[in-house]
């Protein structure tokens, strides 16, 4: 196997994929046995914010002490109710939790544990990739991208391939960051 098959096999384990977001669902877990939903209605502001903690301390193994910043995960939040839900996400979320619609107050923490896994995700495909490509020379990383182009081009857009493949050469670092949703989005296809 080559030094980059071995990488996409490493970068595309099922097991970290897994592991992160079985972490994120424990917390979410353990947060709501230890709190009653009736309890958690007046403290929107601080509800979430604890349960990003608690999510964060289980996904990144900090320890059982760690206190964090409810400022920090207060905005850490609202960054991915924003994402989540767009621009207005947190006022959104606000009324999703208000009035108990559309999953109310359970479906806006589940939310959260989510959203707060697949960043998580995201940052360890990154920091993987960058020490990937750190480890090459610059004439290594070409020739990993034309192999890359030889066996994954099918999977690409179109504007990623054509005119001798320059774009996804120029920007590696982020199609292989890309790799493993590319894969997850055609298995989903598949079944």
């Amino acid at each position: 196997m080559t030094k980059l098959e071995l990488f996409l096999k490493d970068l595309t384990s099922k097991r970290m994929l897994h592991e992160t977001s079985r972490r994120a669902d424990e917390a979410l877990n353990s947060f709501l046995a230890s709190w009653t939903l009736e309890e958690c209605k007046g403290g929107f502001s601080s509800v979430p914010a604890r349960l990003y903690r608690d999510v964060l301390k289980r996904v990144l193994r900090l320890p059982a002490d760690y206190e964090g910043d409810l400022a920090f995960e207060d905005s850490a939040v609202r960054e991915i109710l924003k994402k989540k839900y767009g621009p207005n996400g947190h006022m959104a979320a606000w009324d999703v939790w208000r009035t108990g619609q559309e999953g109310g107050q359970y479906r806006i923490l589940r939310d959260i544990a989510q959203g707060l896994a697949e960043e998580c995700i995201a940052r360890e495909i990154a920091a993987r990739v960058g020490t990937f490509l750190d480890g090459l020379t610059v004439e290594d990383q070409i020739a990993a991208a034309r192999e890359y182009i030889e066996k994954y081009s099918h999977l690409l857009p179109t504007e990623h391939t054509e005119g001798g493949a320059v774009r996804l050469v120029a920007r590696f670092s982020e199609v292989l960051k890309e790799h493993p949703r590319i894969l997850a989005r055609f298995e989903r296809v598949g079944r």
